[in-house]
């Protein structure tokens, strides 16, 4: 198996351990990633502001609102959009 075989199955298997609701804020994500780098473009927020909005979707467990924010911070930060 190559790398990105590889990868691919890794992916899948952290997919699988995802609840139901961390599923479809992902399928989402992946269907409107261009309307997040769109909305990344235009609206600028500081790092802090970043973190503190992830830190409270993650409270409350708007895992939408989260992997929104971490594809932002990906793209406006150039950083990996994984957190483990």
């Amino acid at each position: 198996m190559g790398k990105k075989e590889e990868q691919i199955k890794k992916l899948m298997e952290e997919y699988e351990m995802l609840t139901d609701e961390q599923k479809r804020a992902m399928c989402w994500l992946v269907k409107n990633r261009k309307l997040i780098a769109e909305f990344a473009k235009e609206e600028k927020m500081s790092e802090n502001e970043m973190e503190r909005l992830i830190e409270s979707a993650r409270k409350s467990r708007d895992y939408l609102q989260m992997a929104a924010l971490l594809y932002h911070k990906h793209l406006s930060l150039k950083e990996p959009p994984y957190v483990g």
